[in-house]
This record gives C-alpha cells, structure tokens and sequence, in this order.
C-alpha cells in the first residue's frame, strides 16, 4: 500500500490548477495529472500538428514506447496520409488472409493493432477536436472539487476551483474570447526553453476571487494548455496504465486499465482508469483509493462549438471590483473562505 508521501509529486493539487496563471514556476515543477502532463495535442496553427509535443519534450518530458498486446487488423495505405482509422474497412482487393506484395509500392500493408493503439488514436482525435472538460472530485473532502476546461488546439485553460459547499471560489482562465480559429501560441522553436524564458508569449489571463469578490486581468506567460485525457494517452503510450479487464461503472461495462509505477510494477494501488470500449475515450479515473489523496475524474470531450469555446473565458459576475492583485490565501483562509 502507498502513502501519502511516496509520490508526492503526483497527487493531485487542483489548487496549483486553480493559481495556475499567478504561480507558474511553481506549478510548471510540480505538473501533474490535473491538466498538467505532457500532450500530443495535434491540431492546425502555424506551429504544425506537433507543436506541443514539441514542446513537451523542449522542457524534458519524454515518452516510451509501450509493448501492447495484438487483438486485430488494421489496414494502412499511404504513409504519409496522417494517423489510419483502426475501424475503416479494408478496400476492394485487399487481401483477407493479409498477405500482400512489399515490392509493390501501391498495394496495400496489413499491420496487428492492439486496444492500446486504438485507445490512443482515439483519444488523440478526441482531444483535438474537442473541449475536454474534467470534473475532478476531492473523495476524501478535504477541499474543494475542480472542473477544468482544455482547448488544445488553441492552447486555452481555464480552472475552476470550488469550495466545499460547492460553491464558486477561484477562478482562472483566458480573459480574451477564444475563436474556432485562434491558434496556439507561437512559442520559441529552440531546445530547454523554460515557461517563464522572456521569449515565451503572454496572454491577458482573468483570475476571480469569489471570496472577496475581485478580479484581475494581467498579461501573464502563456503555458501549452494540456489535459488530462492527454496525459492517458501518454501513460498507455508509456506503460503506466495496463489493462486489467473489465469494470461495471453506472450500469455499464468498460475497460479497465490499472495504473502501475514502471519503477516498481508490483505497486497497483496507485489508481485506474476506465475507458469506453465502444469509442476507446477515457471516462472516468479514480486515483490514489483509499488515501487523504484519494480522487475522481469524469471526463467529458465537448464538441469545439462557439458556445462551448466560451465556457474557456471565466465570467466576472456584477458588483466585483477589479483591483491589481488579489489576497492571498492567508486572508482568505482567515475571512473563513475555503482554499
């Protein structure tokens, strides 16, 4: 059984969600599950379809390759035509036993593809096109619930922090409207660049405090916004989260993958995660069970429709006082408002 202590730097902290636009070095060392991993995010910009896996791997995130277990077929025609459909049928003249002529540059390949590949083409295609939002549940009550919104294409957050009486208490996110178009930021194309490198973009970034009813509104450095169906994709690509069956979850039956520490694989109590088997998009996570650090995750994938765009921009309601900086958390812990 895992403690509290033994990976710290993993526990969910939906408060450093919550600071993410004020405390950006400190959250950019302690990054995590809660919107915060590495991402693939492909989608348009002047950046490429990569542009933020780059990014990720400038600021020393890698990836390995996971070992998957073969369940399938999947038909692969031209190399260079982008991510193949694991469900498109195969075309007229394709081989069914899968025997095809290599020497013939325009037949057709036939290639094994596991789950785990079909989760993560999935998920990509989910995550770039879509909205993920994620309701993340403090189990154990000991603060406030969080729900998150991610725009990967245009690399948009927005976190909304709750108080335990599930009432609004901190929100953050872009203060400028986010378009269908609005591309990622343009980031240095350069090795090791830090979030807070002078060259980094800013975006004017809204932060509420419904304690003392204030807002402010600063150009703050931008971060690649990434979510935490990205980061699933990741851990299956890495191995950190292996198949382990099936689980019924509100009357249905998905697939359960458990998460496992690579250092030590025998540690399984770290949490698991269940994915649809009919769209292969993750759904729900429950991490650290049975621990002070115990949460949920339900995560929804919201079409890219100007109203949902707009859920990104955290509202300002009327009679709060636009000020220039916020108090901190020792005043409002003192004025009895819920961190």
């Amino acid at each position: 059984m895992t403690t509290d202590t033994e990976r710290p730097d993993e526990v969910a902290a939906p408060h450093f969600e919550a600071r993410l636009w004020q405390e950006l070095e400190r959250v950019h060392g302690q990054q995590r599950r809660t919107g915060s991993g590495p991402d693939p995010g492909p989608g348009p910009g002047p950046r490429g379809p990569d542009w933020r896996r780059s990014w990720s791997l400038r600021v020393g995130i890698g990836l390995v390759a996971a070992a998957a277990t073969l369940v399938g077929v999947l038909v692969v025609r031209d190399p260079g035509g982008g991510a193949p459909d694991p469900d498109a049928p195969a075309a007229a003249g394709d081989d069914p036993t899968g025997a095809t002529d290599p020497t013939d540059p325009g037949t057709t390949e036939t290639l094994p593809v596991s789950i785990e590949t079909r989760i993560i083409n999935a998920t990509e295609a989910a995550v770039t096109d879509s909205i993920v939002k994620v309701t993340q549940v403090d189990a154990a009550g000991i603060s406030g619930d969080t729900i998150m919104w991610t725009d990967e294409q245009s690399g948009r957050f927005r976190s909304l922090q709750l108080n335990l009486a599930g009432e609004n208490s901190f929100d953050s996110g872009p203060a400028v409207p986010t378009e269908v178009d609005t591309p990622p930021p343009d980031f240095p194309d350069r090795p090791n660049v830090s979030p807070l490198d002078p060259d980094v973009p800013q975006i004017l970034t809204r932060t509420v405090d419904y304690c003392f009813q204030q807002y402010t509104e600063a150009d703050n450095f931008a971060v690649p916004g990434s979510s935490a169906a990205s980061d699933i994709r990741e851990q299956i690509e890495s191995g950190e989260l292996v198949a382990d069956g099936t689980q019924v979850h509100e009357g249905r039956e998905l697939l359960k993958y458990q998460e496992v520490m690579l250092e030590d694989p025998t540690l399984t109590d770290l949490g698991w995660l269940l994915i649809d088997p009919e769209t292969y998009r993750p759904v729900y996570r429950v991490g650290y069970p049975g621990s002070s650090a115990e949460y949920t995750m339900v995560i929804e994938f919201l079409p890219r429709t100007p109203e949902n765009l707009a859920q990104l921009q955290p509202p300002v309601p009327a009679g709060f006082e636009k000020v220039d900086q916020l108090r901190g958390d020792g005043e409002r812990a003192d004025a009895g408002c819920s961190l």
